[in-house]
Order: C-alpha cells, then structure tokens, then sequence
C-alpha cells in the first residue's frame, strides 16, 4: 500500500485550517475529540499519521502561550509516524520525488525545533496589541515548514 505525501499532508491538515477558527478554544476538530476520531478513521490515516503539536506542550507556560488552547486543532498537524514511514512517498509537481528521509517524523525527539519555537515566541511581546496576529503568522510558517527536513530545525 503506497500512500500520497501530498494526500496525507494536506487533507486533515486543511480541515483543521477551515474548522478551526481559533488556536484560543477547543473546537471540533480538537485532539482526541471524536469528529477528528472519525475524520482520521475514514480518511485511513489511523496508525498511519500521528498527531503533531505545532506549539510544543512543554511550552505551555511561555508568556506568549497564556490564551493558547493547546489541543485545538490550529495547534495539530498530522504527521507520518514511523510504522508506516517505509510506504511513504511524496511527490512535488509530478517530477522530483522526496523519499521518506526528507520527511519530519514526528516520533522522533525534537528539542531543536522546540528550542526554534521558543526563541520565536521570545520575539513576541506578551502584550503586545499584535501578540495575536504574530501568534497566528508564527504557526503558519511552522505548519507550513514542519514538512521537510533542513526548512526548520526539527531532531
């Protein structure tokens, strides 16, 4: 069974994006809530994609972070886990091929893209009028980011 990167990291990924309206509440598409459940399920992503906070919880003290529900589903995105790893390709215009060595897996540890969120997050004033939209840029450039090695420090 051979699984498209591009189908894998886009479908779930954009319901979060459409559902989700906010990363300061729990919504539908939350962690472990049951429509996710059932979207995983009929999508096939279960045992094949695993659940990946963008805004590490270990940071869920960060000034930044006081507002932040961290199992919305702005917070998530579904990454390869390593069971299905070897069966993963992913395929960019229909020409250059990235095997699965240029995908992030999320199983493994990450405390350089943990410590790449934190100096971002120091960037931000926790007062300031724009925390909010600095928040929301900050998550769309690591969503977007979070696919490939070498783009962000990740392991």
């Amino acid at each position: 069974m051979k699984l498209s990167m591009s189908l894998l990291y886009t479908s779930l990924n954009r319901i979060n994006q459409i559902t989700s309206r906010s990363i300061f509440q729990k919504d539908c598409t939350s962690y472990n809530k049951p429509f996710r459940r059932f979207l995983k399920n009929i999508m096939g992503y279960t045992g094949v994609m695993d659940e990946h906070h963008i805004f590490p919880r270990c940071l869920k003290n960060h000034p930044v972070l006081y507002d932040i529900e961290f199992n919305s589903g702005k917070n998530l995105k579904l990454m390869p886990n390593r069971v299905q790893s070897k069966q993963l390709r992913y395929n960019q215009d229909n020409s250059d091929t990235y095997h699965i060595s240029n995908v992030v897996l999320k199983h493994e540890s990450h405390p350089s893209y943990t410590r790449y969120v934190k100096t971002q997050l120091d960037l931000i004033d926790p007062y300031g009028q724009d925390r909010e939209y600095q928040i929301w840029l900050l998550i769309g450039h690591l969503e977007q980011h979070l696919n490939f090695e070498n783009q962000i420090p990740f392991k």
